[in-house]
């Protein structure tokens, strides 16, 4: 069912951005939303009459795939056009926090629509095309976009003509390949997520939105911190700690790779720890700087001046036995040789697995180094 999104999104992105550049943007988004619209009413409707199938949930994704292809794109290139100077820069970060709010509520409300008995996944995909009535309507008052100057190239000619201009501009060429790296290697953890939640936790699969809105929690306090809107990201840590009760731990991810320097750090952990985290952790390992000694070290400082009972998850780039050393050096130095413990302090590296079982089995070709007083 997922890869019915992927292909289509896939081959048919490259397009959706050359008609974005031809046709109005406008009504390709009020053509490409009305679509999506429509097909989550079928969908809900073959659930509602017991008609649906896995070659009909199918064919829906191939479709879905294709509106969000032209959509995807069309959406971008539509705010550089209402938006210029540096009205455009905020314009992009209120996109993202309004994309990550929707992938941190949405999963919420789509997990509480569908325990609901009587509504369940029909009616929570009749909902969202709703929803999406709501969305068309307010497309319909937006301005009417630019006409599309003519480039005197054929669709196919644009496409060509983007690639070589991508693969020809050094810092375009390695954003691309880093985005469908980090697109191949890190996304595929949503479509496995239900299995693992079923099979390997054995919870219900109506707790997957649980787990997609933790995730996307992250991705939107760091967008609300780099965009300087400080005081949504508070009430964002602040509304999910009141409905997170103990036994259950919130963690914030600051991605502190992508923070301009140790100051951001220090006060986005600071934010995320005067607001309620019992956890902070460096990053979610998909960016292209992960977790650094440096931004660990800013951390650690921040929990010990809080005085809370904070943990620190390094995650990202931790793979040998060495690395971890680092790290926990650091903690023993800064917070004391007992405090880290499995309460307080974990690391986010599967890689690093595979290095301490060769240690423990009496691989003395890579032994722990000696960190501080302690060796590991």
């Amino acid at each position: 069912v997922a890869l019915g999104t992927g292909i289509t999104m896939v081959t048919l992105g490259p397009l959706g951005g050359a008609l974005g550049d031809r046709l109005s943007k406008r009504k390709l988004l009020l053509v490409s939303q009305s679509v999506i619209g429509i097909i989550f009413a079928a969908v809900g409707l073959l659930i509602v009459t017991g008609h649906i199938t896995i070659t009909l949930l199918v064919i829906s994704t191939l479709f879905l795939g294709s509106a969000f292809a032209i959509m995807g794109p069309t959406r971008q290139a539509w705010i550089g056009e209402l938006l210029t100077g540096p009205q455009l820069s905020n314009g992009i970060a209120l996109q993202q926090i309004a994309m990550n709010s929707t992938r941190v509520f949405g999963p919420f409300l789509v997990g509480a629509l569908v325990a609901i008995s009587f509504i369940g996944g029909g009616g929570t995909y009749l909902f969202m095309s709703g929803a999406f009535v709501v969305v068309v309507g307010m497309l319909w008052l937006m301005p009417a976009s630019a006409p599309a100057k003519p480039s005197g190239r054929s669709v196919i000619g644009d496409l060509l003509a983007g690639v070589r201009y991508i693969w020809q501009t050094p810092e375009l060429r390695l954003l691309a390949f880093l985005f469908v790296g980090t697109v191949i290697t890190a996304f595929s953890y949503q479509t496995l997520l239900p299995g693992f939640l079923k099979y390997e936790l054995g919870r219900s699969s109506k707790e997957l939105g649980l787990l997609h809105g933790a995730a996307a929690i992250g991705g939107l306090v760091v967008t609300l911190f780099l965009a300087g809107n400080t005081a949504i990201a508070e009430a964002m840590v602040a509304a999910v700690r009141a409905v997170v009760h103990h036994p259950n731990r919130l963690k914030v991810i600051l991605e502190t790779g992508n923070y301009p320097d140790r100051g951001h750090v220090v006060a986005a952990a600071r934010l995320a720890i005067d607001h309620g985290a019992d956890f902070v952790k460096t990053s979610t390992g998909k960016t292209k700087v992960s977790a650094t000694t440096d931004a660990a070290e800013a951390m650690l400082n921040v929990i010990r001046e809080s005085g809370k009972p904070v943990g620190l998850k390094p995650s990202g780039g931790i793979r040998t036995v060495d690395d971890a050393a680092a790290y926990l050096g650091l903690a023993d130095r800064i917070m004391g040789p007992e405090w880290a413990s499995p309460a307080t302090f974990r690391f986010g590296a599967s890689g690093l697995l595979d290095a301490l079982e060769a240690v423990l089995q009496g691989d003395t070709e890579h032994p722990p180094r000696q960190t501080g007083e302690a060796a590991y």
